[in-house]
């Protein structure tokens, strides 16, 4: 807790054991004498101070000079590491200031004045930038920025990650049925928009039938069989003080084909094409992401029951981004590639007491993406650099399996 004092010509600082608890404040003792940050060699009638979203700046004002004063902190909040590094005259609007405040992404800037009995307010074309020298604000400090960011950065880790769900969940189908290959002949039924989001083709009719089995079987050996797996999810990531919130929607489709190579050992292709919608923020912030990929995959059961699962890959990335400044002031768009490549290792052994199967597995999981550079269009565009993502997991788990037979049926429970 910060509280300005104007006898003092200081800010005082407040440490609070339970947050927003009053009864826990206890008084910092920043100079040793009982003093908080003295700004009297700025103005000594003290009266606000704001900061900006990570503690890294601070702005005051005080009623003599009627002046904006900015200081840089080098650990963000921590008033023992404030520099003075800048001054904005306000008196063309009030000269007897008494606060002042900023919007969420700091391109709003609100002085409330005692003179004019008004609040004045402010447009910063820099975030939380209100002096004219230097350039624009880092733009991980912008939180729109941080939230697109972040987005590109989790689509890309899920996307490695579906396409390892799908065909392992393909060779535990498998494995559960002894090394037996059987297809997997699903119909899957599309509107038109939601299929144009998949395979970025315009249906003519008003209900698109996308059976990719069907135009395997037609092509594969016989000894090849195919199968699909689809998935939907949607979700949300909080807002922060340093990233604005996620919504997230995605959808993905595996098609896949595989062979039994001997009795002990099977082996598949599979492509997943999936798109993932990312609105960021509250002002129409957006990342669209189109992905592809190609990937190989197999088991191989060993000695003693004893069995290993892997899948590798590569994938391509197309993401399109808007970001929009509060009240659409500006709209920035952009395009941006990345290439993936990703692969995973699973190594476990099985269990069984009639018809219940137990397996311990071990798994490794890694993903390396590289995003592409690119610039924004539109005022104020800011300029990405390449960005590499990396991703390394390694896990421990068990797999139960139990067949349940009915007197005209058979439940399979994993």
């Amino acid at each position: 807790m910060f509280v300005s004092g104007n006898s003092g010509h200081d800010i005082n600082l407040y440490t609070l054991s339970t947050g927003f608890d009053l009864s826990t404040a206890t008084f910092n003792d920043i100079n040793g004498d009982g003093s908080g940050f003295d700004v009297s060699d700025q103005d000594e009638a003290t009266r606000g101070f704001a900061f900006n979203n990570d503690g890294t700046i601070m702005y005051y004002i005080g009623n003599t000079d009627n002046e904006i004063f900015l200081y840089t902190l080098s650990t963000g909040f921590d008033l023992s590491t404030v520099t003075h590094v800048g001054i904005f005259d306000i008196s063309d609007q009030e000269t007897n200031p008494q606060g002042i405040a900023f919007n969420t992404t700091g391109t709003k800037m609100f002085i409330v004045g005692n003179n004019g009995n008004d609040i004045n307010e402010y447009t910063l074309s820099c975030a939380f930038k209100v002096t004219s020298s230097g350039k624009c604000e880092d733009p991980p400090k912008i939180k729109d920025v941080r939230g697109i960011n972040d987005s590109q950065i989790n689509t890309a880790k899920k996307f490695a990650k579906d396409t390892r769900v799908a065909t392992f969940k393909r060779l535990d189908i498998l494995r559960a049925n002894k090394y037996q290959t059987s297809a997997q002949r699903i119909e899957l039924l599309f509107q038109n928009e939601l299929f144009k989001k998949v395979s970025n083709n315009v249906a003519s009719s008003t209900q698109a039938k996308f059976n990719p089995i069907q135009k395997l079987d037609q092509i594969l050996p016989n000894d090849w069989e195919a199968w699909t797996e689809g998935s939907i999810s949607f979700g949300k990531i909080g807002e922060t003080s340093l990233s604005s919130a996620q919504d997230i929607d995605g959808f993905g489709i595996t098609v896949g084909a595989d062979k039994k190579m001997d009795e002990d050992q099977i082996s598949g292709v599979a492509v997943r094409v999936g798109n993932t919608d990312v609105d960021v923020g509250t002002f129409g912030s957006a990342v669209d992401t189109n992905a592809l990929s190609l990937s190989v995959y197999g088991i191989n059961s060993l000695e003693d029951k004893n069995f290993l699962k892997h899948v590798f890959g590569v994938s391509y990335l197309d993401s399109d981004i808007v970001r929009k400044d509060e009240g659409n002031t500006n709209t920035h768009t952009g395009d941006r590639q990345g290439k993936q490549v990703f692969g995973s290792l699973d190594i476990g052994r099985e269990y069984e007491d009639g018809d219940l199967t137990i397996s311990s597995i071990g798994s490794i999981d890694g993903s390396y993406t590289a995003l592409q550079s690119y610039t924004e269009s539109g005022t104020n565009a800011i300029s990405y650099n390449d960005q590499a993502i990396k991703s390394l997991m390694a896990s421990l788990g068990v797999l139960i399996d139990r067949d349940i037979n009915l007197e005209n049926s058979n439940v399979q429970i994993t």
